[in-house]
Formats: C-alpha cells, structure tokens, sequence
C-alpha cells in the first residue's frame, strides 16, 4: 500500500507538469492550465490555515534562522492572489467556472489528463485507475496474499511493486517526453527507454 500510494503522487505530480508544458497546445491554453492549479493550491492553503485554527497559511511559512523568509511568500495573501488571478482572467476574457471548492479557469483532473495527454503509450490511464482502486477500494485476494508474503519474507517482492506501482514509471515518463519535446532536446531518453523495457519484459514473465 505504501509503494501504489508514495506511486500514485508521482504520477499525479508529473501530469500536473506535463500538462502545462504541453507543446501541442497554444500558449493560452498552458497559461489557463498553469493558473487553475494555482488556485486550487492557493485555495488548499486557504482550507487548511482554517482547519488548524490559526491565520497563518502553513503551506507558504517558511523559516530562516527564527525569521519569516520573504521570498518563499510568507507575507503573501492567498485570498488577494486568488482574487487577482480571476480579474486577470476576466480582463482576459476567459470564463472562470466557480468549482465547489476552488474557481477554475478551465477544466482539469487527473482521470482526463491521463487518458488525452499527447505522448501517452496506453498505460497511463491504467496505472491511475489501478492504483486509485488499490488505494481506495477493498483489497482483493490476491492482494491480501501478497500482502502476507511481504511480511513472511521481510520485504515486498520486486513484481509486487512493479505491477502495482506503476505510476512510479508512467508519470515520469510522460512527463520526461513531453519535456523532450517542448525542448526540443532528450531529456533522460536512453534512460526511460530502458526502463520501459525493463519494466514491460518483467511484466510480461511476471
């Protein structure tokens, strides 16, 4: 459970990017992405300064030496952001949908991104719904069993982690591909090249 959990936030974390750095897409379009995640983390600060009680937005504190560190915006108001990047988008002309918990500029989720990314191979949209029921669902069996075998033997089994955690390869992957393109240079090629056919030969003795 720890490897498809720690599996799933790097897939997560590397959509995220791919989609913003997008190159079949116009710049616009980048933008409207980049900006509607801002506001959903902005808005997360928000919740959760108000869940601990306090006025301080604890996911922009940042300490040096006992003093506030100006840079990383400790005296930044995530409700002032928020409200500036909706009239940028308003003075842009672009609709802002008020979402039950954060504004969005256009709409975004992880099920979408992972099944119409360019330079997807098919597994991506897998590994998420796979990982997500693992996560969330009843374990199976199988599961179950090989939960049991991890602990008799000490650690987890190398096909364990490879079939469930695949996250941990797809995202970056995608993400490293779409880099390579927007660039126009190889980032990491031979080395995700390798890994993906390491990780498909394993897959299929397994």
């Amino acid at each position: 459970m720890g490897a498809v959990s720690v599996a799933r936030g790097v897939f997560e974390a590397c959509l995220w990017a791919t989609a913003v750095i997008d190159p079949t897409i116009s710049t616009d379009e980048r933008l409207q992405r980049a900006l509607t995640r801002r506001l959903a983390r902005l808005s997360a600060g928000i919740r959760l300064r108000r869940t601990l009680g306090g006025d301080t937005d604890a996911d922009q504190l940042v300490e040096s030496d006992g003093d506030m560190d100006d840079a990383h915006g400790t005296n930044r108001d995530p409700a002032k952001d928020i409200s500036d990047i909706l009239a940028y988008a308003e003075d842009r002309g672009w609709p802002v949908k008020r979402g039950r918990r954060t504004p969005e500029i256009t709409p975004l989720s992880i099920d979408w991104l992972s099944e119409n990314l360019e330079r997807r191979i098919g597994i991506e949209g897998y590994a998420w719904t796979s990982g997500s029921s693992m996560a969330h669902g009843e374990h199976a069996a199988d599961t179950a069993a090989w939960v049991e075998l991890s602990q008799d033997i000490g650690t987890a089994p190398a096909w364990l982690i490879q079939l469930w955690s695949n996250g941990a390869w797809a995202g970056p992957r995608l993400l490293l591909a779409t880099h390579a393109a927007y660039t126009g240079k190889g980032s990491l090629r031979r080395e995700y090249q390798r890994f993906e056919e390491l990780f498909l030969s394993g897959a299929g003795k397994s």
